[in-house]
């Protein structure tokens, strides 16, 4: 006869994981929070929240492959979690939040037996505010260059036109 593996371990169900970033844009000197949640899925296309487990958050510029943020954080009873620090002292540039449950160094999934390893990945851009705050005016300032030009030209073709 013929005989199927044997499987010692448990099934793991599915989880997910979000990740979010507040206030968006954010800008040097400003708090900036990262927060999302867990859920595990039973049964089937049913996500319940996984609460009192470890979320792993690190930030990394990206720009200057530095690691910004490094934490272990819980979920609460909801499955959420949320991480808050000062952007003082962060360099403009690309950045990138990893958020994961159960994975290891090497991106192998050590999580219980019981739930899936899961992550998210979330890219942002963080600026300087004065810079952003200067190029805003500057196109203000020229549509508002370009619709005076246009009414005085407008102004013009119709006295001319009435003669």
């Amino acid at each position: 006869g013929i005989t199927s593996n044997s499987v010692n371990n448990s099934v793991l169900f599915p989880t997910k994981i979000t990740l979010s970033i507040s206030p968006n844009p954010v800008y040097i000197g400003q708090t900036i929070t990262f927060s999302g949640s867990l859920e595990f899925e039973y049964p089937a296309n049913t996500w319940n929240p996984l609460a009192n487990q470890n979320i792993s958050l690190q930030v990394n510029n990206n720009t200057t492959n530095a690691v910004i943020v490094n934490q272990t954080l819980t979920t609460g009873s909801n499955g959420s979690y949320s991480f808050s620090t000062s952007t003082s002292g962060w360099a403009p540039g690309n950045y990138s939040a990893l958020a994961s449950f159960g994975l290891g160094t090497l991106g192998i999934g050590v999580s219980s037996l019981q739930y899936a390893p899961s992550q998210v990945v979330l890219n942002f851009l963080f600026g300087n505010q004065s810079t952003e705050i200067t190029n805003i005016l500057k196109y203000v300032a020229i549509a508002a260059g370009v619709g005076v030009a246009g009414y005085v030209g407008y102004k013009v073709y119709e006295s001319s036109k009435n003669k």
